[in-house]
C-alpha cells in the first residue's frame, strides 16, 4: 500500500475500508502518529528530512477511530502544560518503557526548544517541528503508558502499571505465582489423579 495516496484519500473522503484498515494499522505500529487536539489535529508520517504532515478533518479523525488517542482535548495545550507532560513522561518511561527513552529524549529536546517562545511569536518551521515531535511523542506515550500526550499534560493518571513478568522462563511456577498460571484445571485434576494412583508420572511436553 502507498500509505501517502491512501493518506490523502483518507482527506479527500475517498479511501476504502480496506485502506482505512491499514492506516489504523501503521497508527497502532507508530510508523504514522498524530497529534494536536481534536478540532485541529495533524498526522504526521516519515521522519528526519522526508517527514510530511497533513491536516486532518474531524471526519478523517474519526474514520481513523483515532480521537482517544488525542485524549478528546478541544484546544491547543499550552507551554507550561507540554513542559509538564514532558516531565511526567520522562519519569513514567525508566520503568514502563526503557526502550523507548532515546526516541523520547531526542523528540523532547526538539519540542522544549520551542517552549520559550509565544504560540505567536514561533516561526512557521518551528511550529511544524513541533507539530511534528509532539505527534511522535503522542504515540510513545500510548504505548507507554496507554493514555495520550494530551492527556497525560493536562494532569490524568495513566492505569495502575504492574511491572512484574508473567513468564518465568526456566523457573517453576510455585504456589504464589498462581495469578500468572491457569486454564490447565482439568489438566491438572487429571494428573493429581494419576500420581495419586500410581508413585510415579513421566510428563512429556514440548514446553
Amino acid at each position: 500500500m502507498d500509505k501517502i495516496k491512501a493518506l490523502q484519500k483518507l482527506l479527500e473522503g475517498t479511501a476504502t475500508e480496506e485502506e482505512i484498515g491499514q492506516l489504523k494499522q501503521l497508527l497502532a505500529s507508530g510508523e504514522i502518529s498524530v497529534g494536536g487536539n481534536v478540532n485541529d489535529s495533524v498526522i504526521i508520517s516519515g521522519d528526519g528530512n522526508n517527514v510530511q504532515i497533513f491536516q486532518l478533518t474531524p471526519e478523517a479523525l474519526n474514520r481513523l477511530d483515532a480521537r482517544p488517542m488525542l485524549g478528546n482535548l478541544d484546544r491547543d495545550l499550552t507551554n507550561e502544560e507540554i513542559a509538564s507532560g514532558l516531565r511526567r513522561l520522562e519519569r513514567f518511561l525508566p520503568h514502563r518503557a526503557p526502550v523507548l527513552q532515546v526516541s523520547f529524549q531526542e523528540q523532547a529536546r526538539r519540542v522544549r526548544s520551542t517552549l520559550k517562545t509565544t504560540a505567536k511569536t514561533i516561526s512557521e518551521q518551528s511550529r511544524r517541528e513541533r507539530a511534528e515531535a509532539l505527534a511522535v511523542i503522542n504515540g510513545l506515550c500510548m504505548e507507554a503508558l496507554d493514555i495520550s500526550f494530551n492527556t497525560l499534560c493536562v494532569g490524568e493518571e495513566p492505569p495502575k502499571y504492574d511491572g512484574r513478568s508473567p513468564f518465568r522462563g526456566l523457573e517453576s511456577f510455585r504456589p504464589e505465582d498462581s495469578e500468572f498460571f491457569f486454564g490447565r484445571e482439568a489438566l491438572t485434576k487429571k494428573l493429581v489423579g494419576k500420581i495419586n494412583a500410581h508413585s510415579f508420572l513421566a510428563v512429556l511436553g514440548a514446553s
